[in-house]
């Protein structure tokens, strides 16, 4: 898959490995996750992201599969994050049993 830029009458075609590359190494930096773990969490392929680095080539359903990765991992964990700062303030969650007992 190529994108095409048009500059001066003159065509160049950039790799879309790169733009997908930079979205996995700015998810990884963003999460801690490393390139084995996101391979393998990501298409189950822990040598993706070596692969790309050393320029490799992926199928766009490949591609989108990554993407969608990306997509529903950052949902979870701001949905988790949004949960655990959500409990510590609403004390309504809290069984009442456990808040009678800490009366």
């Amino acid at each position: 898959m190529v994108c095409i830029e048009y500059a001066r009458n003159s065509v160049y075609s950039v790799p879309m490995r790169l733009t997908i590359l930079d979205e996995i190494d700015a998810f990884m930096a963003e999460t801690g996750i490393g390139g084995f773990r996101f391979g393998m969490l990501a298409i189950k392929n822990g040598r993706l992201v070596e692969r790309l680095r050393s320029g490799g080539r992926i199928w766009p359903e490949t591609e989108e599969r990554i993407r969608i990765f990306i997509k529903a991992e950052k949902d979870r964990r701001s949905r988790r994050s949004a949960e655990r700062d959500g409990d510590s303030l609403d004390k309504s969650k809290v069984p009442a049993a456990l808040s009678e007992a800490a009366e």
